[in-house]
Order: C-alpha cells, then structure tokens, then sequence
C-alpha cells in the first residue's frame, strides 16, 4: 500500500510539504535544527529569511543551491547583539553609533570589516550583520547563540516572500524546516550601509538623513 503523501493546512489551503513545519512560538526547536546544520526558512521584520548557521560551510553551501544564488554574492547574517557582533566583525565608532540607533529597532544592515578566521563560509573580507527586531528572529538568536544567515527565502533575482504558503510552494521538500508565521506584513528590505566607505548600498526603510543623524 503506497505511503500518502503529508499534509499541513496553512491558510485553509492544503499543501505538500515533506519537511518539518514549526509554530512561530518554538524558535528553540528551530535553532536546534540550524545548529544541527539544517536550513530554516523563519521570519524576520522584513520578509521571510533562508537561515543556516553561519560558521557551517556545508549548510551555507547548501542555502546557495537552495536559493540560486551565485556562490561569490555576499550573505548577510543575523547577530544577537553588539557583543556578538564584536566576535566576528571590526566595530569603529561610526559602527557603535548606529547599531545603538538602530540595532533591534529597524532594519539597517552594517557592512563591517571581518575578523581573520571569521565566518570563513562566507565570502569576501567585509561581513553584513544586522540586529534584527523581528521576536522570532530575536529569540532564534538567542538559543543558536552564534550568527545565523539573514538572506531572503526567495529564489535568487525573485521578489521577497511574505507568506507562509508562498515560501512552501516555492522552496517544497528542498528546505529542513519552515516557521510558519503566517502572512508578514509587505515590507523593504533592509537598507544596507557600508561602514568602511560610508555609503548607502541599497536603500530600504532607514533613510540617508537618519543614518547621518545618528553617525554625528
């Protein structure tokens, strides 16, 4: 007798889905999964996000075939606080300023000069963090306890998922586990600026004025 296919209902919609699907209250099951090396498709306060455990060159490996995404393009990562942050990256003074500014509070994304030895999984010399102030994301944090991939659970060159059913339609049996929190609310990306030249990479909620406020 041929083994029926599983079921989970999101949205009064019925969906195929082979991985494991999480409730957004268990963010320690879910760190669990990433430390293991699995990847995690969990919300954040700009869209749904891929998260891998960033020192993990397998499981990064594995969320860029995943997504499509060409191997040299630069993956932000997601840190619990400043303190984190100063175990991976360079923090100047410019860089303090802005993730007590914004750090938790809205999404700016800090291109920092890395440490020698860290997050070699990663491409490049420089590392994206953010602090992000999504609940979910937070308390992920605090039970992986280490940086953890903050790119977007989309297919590379597509648009921003923001509903649970989208991103099981989309990524199916290819993810570990996926946080369902539902339908997000449609937003930017994070802006992204980078601290070594002191330019805005892309721009999203957090303007140029308010940067330059908080740097002064």
């Amino acid at each position: 007798m041929p083994t029926p296919n599983r079921h989970f209902f999101i949205h009064s919609h019925t969906i195929p889905f082979m991985s494991q699907l999480l409730s957004n209250t268990d963010a320690k099951t879910a760190a669990k999964l990433i430390q293991e090396g699995k990847v995690v498709v969990y919300p954040t306060e700009t869209s749904y996000g891929l998260g891998a455990l960033a020192s993990n060159a397998a499981s990064v490996h594995r969320l860029i075939q995943i997504k499509r995404q060409p191997p040299k393009k630069p993956i932000s990562v997601l840190v619990s606080s400043v303190k984190m942050a100063r175990k991976y990256v360079y923090l100047n003074a410019t860089t303090r300023r802005l993730l007590r500014a914004f750090g938790g509070k809205k999404p700016l994304t800090l291109i920092c000069p890395k440490k020698p030895g860290a997050l070699k999984a990663l491409p490049g010399t420089t590392l994206a963090i953010r602090i992000s102030s999504h609940p979910f994301a937070r308390a992920l944090l605090r039970y992986a306890k280490e940086p953890i991939t903050a790119t977007s659970a989309n297919i590379h060159g597509e648009t921003e998922l923001f509903d649970s059913t989208q991103v099981l339609k989309t990524f199916e049996n290819r993810i570990d586990a996926a946080v369902n929190a539902g339908r997000l609310p449609s937003k930017k990306p994070s802006t992204i600026f980078d601290c070594t030249t002191r330019q805005i990479i892309r721009k999203g909620p957090v303007s140029g004025k308010e940067i330059r406020k908080a740097m002064r």
